[in-house]
């Protein structure tokens, strides 16, 4: 099926939606598409709505709210409290369910005040599912995902984003803070805190894929592998940004993001 032929069956599935939807704008290309679907498809029945909270970098809700800007919808944040959840902070393999569940919580309320029907996210066709923590809460939660409904790949949807005018179409995904503390290390303020400072002072320092890996007091830095020459060349400001962040220590992984374990 063309790209064409995939938007044209994606205005089909949001058609299923009467009622009004507000969508969980992420930041990424996925939620960006799906927001600007539903606007095309329900144009003053939509709204975007971005959680926020210790895991989740400021910059990505400041890049939400751009999106919802540009669509021409309206756009709420709203505080979420997965870190009070014990469940959460022990971080086991299904921490993302706890994080979830409070997320969808927090949101089905918000589309209740708004007098909105449905709840949607930027799920698609790529995203594996099986056995997806955040995918069973999203699944009890009543969550719609129109992206996956009509088929669209993530490679489509980065294609429907640049057809859309959205300057996040190329943007890397972004996966919660949480995702760099090791499963079974306590997810702390503390620990988040000094994962985004010293993502964003490497960010600054011009590299775009990163991840820093909190070790307890240290900090291994992944970055993408095509920027892996690059960031050796920056390696003595790279370390001394982490260092900075709160982390004792610092190395950067030859290995780059991505490689195997």
């Amino acid at each position: 099926m063309t790209l064409s032929a995939r938007a044209t069956f994606l205005a089909s599935v949001w058609r299923r939606y009467s009622g009004g939807v507000l969508v969980a704008l992420s930041g990424g290309v996925d939620s960006a598409v799906l927001l600007a679907s539903a606007h095309a498809a329900w144009p003053g029945r939509v709204v975007g709505a971005t959680t926020c909270s210790p895991a989740v970098p400021d910059d990505e809700v400041a890049v939400a709210a751009d999106v919802a800007r540009r669509v021409g919808v309206p756009h709420v944040v709203v505080a979420t409290h997965e870190l009070e959840r014990a469940d959460y902070r022990r971080n086991g393999g299904d921490r993302c369910y706890f994080c979830r569940v409070e997320m969808y919580a927090q949101l089905r309320q918000v589309a209740a005040d708004h007098h909105l029907v449905w709840l949607a996210d930027g799920l698609q066709a790529d995203d594996l599912v099986a056995d997806r923590a955040g995918v069973r809460a999203a699944a009890e939660g009543g969550v719609i995902h129109p992206l996956r409904e009509a088929g669209l790949t993530k490679g489509q949807v980065r294609r429907l984003a640049r057809a859309y005018g959205l300057p996040c179409h190329d943007k890397p995904a972004q996966p919660c803070l949480a995702s760099r503390i090791p499963m079974g290390v306590p997810v702390t303020r503390a620990r988040l805190a000094r994962v985004e400072a010293a993502e964003r002072a490497i960010t600054q320092l011009g590299i775009s894929v990163v991840r820093v890996r909190c070790e307890q007091q240290h900090g291994r830095v992944e970055v993408g592998r095509p920027e892996l020459a690059r960031a050796q060349e920056l390696e003595g400001p790279i370390l001394a940004a982490v260092r900075a962040a709160g982390f004792a220590t610092a190395a950067l992984d030859p290995r780059g993001y991505g490689a195997p374990v």
